[in-house]
């Protein structure tokens, strides 16, 4: 192993956080390193909404525009639905505009309107995905995918990061500063004694304690099961299961979130039936991918 390398800053965690970290870093001109222990931007659903604030800082790197373009089609609305079964009554709506709905009306607003960007939805997969080509644009931004922060040493005048690569090769860095965007289960912040405070995750029934996040192809789903106006967010609710599907293309993928299903024990074909139960017809399901969520 030869000697650190040197960063100005390293940044541990190459998720949509560090990724726009590093962007905002680079528009002042000072490089960084990104070290993340996936070998590539997440191909999976995980967060959904875009916030005024957000949208605010895309704006002010110059990629608002890409990333409104990401995710439902512009005329698609963001309804959220309720119902007992999806081929049933549906029991509310919470209407809310489509992207380029909302896009119009802060084109007719006043100048002095408090929302220039308001909130997107995109899956945090599609715009994850964005932001790291788009680091890969920017030259004082070094990306390093496929590397574990395995250790972190502080000392008066710099901070030196032991990294492990995928073939199990060490390799230290020295940075002056180091960034912990690595997420709610942080090696930063577990290495620094820094604790979250309160409760870890909600005690409700509904899409509480440990929950079950799957991607989900469903081919006929607009077109046999939901014939009326489209929504972003489809919830089910009824006396054996309670669930949510939100639409991530506005055509056969979708996002599901169900307290109904044992997140360590379920597979592809019970999430299926969970699914088919919801819809209340024997739709087609392809279960792209599953995995244990902790809501909160």
């Amino acid at each position: 192993m030869n000697g650190p390398t040197r960063t100005p800053v390293a940044i541990v965690g190459g998720g949509p956080v560090g990724l726009m970290l590093a962007l905002l870093l680079d528009r002042h001109g000072v490089p960084c390193t990104v070290f993340d222990t996936a070998e590539a931007p997440h191909r999976t659903p995980r967060g959904n909404t875009h916030n005024a604030r957000t949208m605010e800082h895309y704006r002010r790197l110059g990629i608002a525009t890409p990333i409104r373009a990401l995710g439902l089609p512009g005329e698609h609305p963001t309804d959220i639905a309720y119902f007992t079964r999806y081929n049933g009554h549906e029991l509310s709506r919470l209407p809310l505009p489509s992207r380029n709905t909302r896009m119009r009306r802060t084109g007719r607003a006043p100048a002095t309107d408090q929302t220039p960007e308001p909130v997107h939805r995109a899956n945090q997969m599609y715009v994850e995905r964005f932001l790291a080509e788009h680091v890969r644009t920017r030259p004082r931004i070094t990306l390093r995918l496929g590397r574990t922060v395995t250790g972190l040493r502080q000392e008066a005048d710099r901070v030196t990061l032991r990294t492990e690569d995928s073939a199990g090769r060490v390799h230290d860095v020295a940075a002056s500063y180091a960034v912990g965007c690595d997420g709610g289960r942080s090696f930063v912040r577990r290495t620094l004694g820094v604790h979250y405070e309160g409760p870890g995750s909600l005690g409700q029934e509904v899409l509480g304690r440990r929950a079950t996040a799957a991607h989900l192809r469903l081919p006929t789903f607009h077109r046999d099961v939901m014939t009326g106006t489209r929504a972003w967010s489809y919830w089910a609710f009824n006396s054996a299961l309670a669930m949510n599907l939100i639409a991530l293309n506005g055509e056969d993928e979708f996002f599901l979130l169900t307290s109904s299903a044992d997140p360590d024990r379920t597979g592809p074909g019970p999430l299926a039936d969970l699914v088919r139960r919801a819809a209340g017809t024997p739709l087609p399901v392809e279960v792209l991918d599953h995995r244990p969520w902790t809501p909160g």
